[in-house]
């Protein structure tokens, strides 16, 4: 037996454990990103899981040009993207890859960063972070790494970036962290919806809206697809 869920639920260890007893095996996501469940406990009870193949990798990556033109309309003001310079942090996945040909297209300078993939290290990110004007997050989150700026990468920060977070998952940049240091960025723009004491004291510098990167018709049709064919892989 098995169940199904979405990114928007939470599969922690009381889920699981309710899973586990009622006589499943197998646990189902209807979607790329398994920063939901926790994993190492799903491995524990012996749980399979399973997600989505790529569908909207194209989706999330425009969505992450159009974040960027909606904080500049937010913010009121416009900044020409060719000869900007662009690190992107998790640059060699399916999403991250087709954000750099976004960006590149529009004549910026590509910066591109993948620990998980070998793609550089910490010490080339923190000088990296020294020249961005934009820095652009396309990393999942997982059960076990949430925030990945932090406080020694906000210190490194010289050209006050606007910080476009393209995965939409707020975790990913700790609010307590971004508060210290929301003197150091022009922006933030994030794909999820969030109201918080930042977004009503800067609304000139954060701009957020409903998670809605991968909800192009075409992801959502190809999504459908998958489903209906049961084109899922287990989790790694």
């Amino acid at each position: 037996m098995s169940v199904r869920g979405n990114y928007d639920e939470s599969f922690d260890s009381d889920a699981l454990n309710i899973i586990k007893t009622t006589g499943n095996s197998e646990v189902f996501l209807d979607c790329e990103g398994f920063g939901n469940i926790d994993l190492d406990y799903a491995k524990a009870l012996g749980l399979k899981v399973y997600h989505l193949e790529s569908h909207s990798a194209n989706s999330v990556a425009d969505n992450a040009l159009r974040l960027y033109f909606k904080w500049c309309d937010n913010a009121g003001q416009r900044y020409e993207l060719r000869g900007k310079c662009v690190v992107v942090i998790g640059s060699q996945g399916h999403i991250g890859s087709e954000v750099c040909k976004r960006f590149e297209g529009c004549g910026c300078n590509i910066f591109p960063f993948d620990i998980k993939n070998k793609f550089g290290t910490e010490k080339v990110l923190l000088s990296w972070l020294e020249r961005a004007d934009i820095i652009v997050i396309c990393v999942p989150e997982t059960w076990k790494q949430k925030s990945i700026l932090t406080a020694r990468h906000f210190e490194r920060m010289r050209e006050e970036p606007i910080i476009i977070n393209a995965s939409g998952r707020i975790s990913l940049v700790g609010l307590s962290v971004l508060k210290h240091y929301i003197y150091a960025i022009k922006g933030y723009a994030v794909d999820e919806k969030f109201n918080n004491e930042l977004t009503k004291t800067y609304p000139e510098k954060i701009f957020s809206e409903k998670h809605c990167g991968a909800k192009t018709i075409e992801a959502l049709e190809k999504k459908k697809s998958l489903i209906e064919k049961h084109k899922y892989k287990v989790v790694p």
